[in-house]
């Protein structure tokens, strides 16, 4: 059993890899971090629903995140995610598996609950992310994430699990 050990400490390495290049694009410590995430930890809900659409795999989180934690934003230029405020958009969510990540469409975990723990609170530049100069993240942590990404055969995610609560456009 010595090759299992080996095996969950290479995934452990390289979601470590991923977080520390992940945060590398992280800009700023945001003076209201220590506020939004007291919030977000003592006031608002830590489980949502798994959802699947067209191929995206999510953790439906409630709206609140979004609603509540963006005035402590506003000032600073950040607005709503543009998936959010209008009917058939996905709204506050944890993304556990990318549309045409995964061919497999049948996903048994969808309408099942899921725990997670806010842990930080973020600003970062996304690189992929056209039109969007920052957004303003709450690093979750959610091990049963890593291990419906696993069950798919699909490697850890590049990226923290977050949920992305404001962004600035490029000007």
């Amino acid at each position: 059993m010595k090759w299992r050990r080996s095996l969950g400490n290479i995934r452990k390495a390289k979601k470590l890899f991923w977080s520390v290049l992940f945060l590398a694009f992280c800009l700023e410590a945001f003076e209201k971090d220590e506020a939004i995430l007291e919030v977000a930890c003592k006031e608002l809900s830590h489980v949502g629903v798994i959802r699947c659409l067209d191929g995206f795999v999510y953790v439906d989180v409630d709206d609140a995140y979004i609603h509540t934690l963006l005035p402590y934003l506003s000032e600073e230029g950040f607005e709503m995610p543009p998936y959010f405020g209008q009917v058939g958009l996905v709204g506050g969510h944890i993304t556990i598996i990318d549309a045409g990540e995964i061919t497999c469409c049948d996903i048994q975990e969808c309408g099942q609950s899921v725990s997670f723990t806010p842990i930080e609170g973020m600003v970062v530049s996304p690189p992929s992310w056209k039109g969007i100069e920052k957004a303003y993240l709450i690093i979750v942590e959610a091990p049963e994430l890593d291990e419906i990404r696993m069950t798919y055969g699909l490697s850890l995610r590049k990226y923290p699990y977050h949920i992305t609560i404001g962004v600035k456009r490029v000007e």
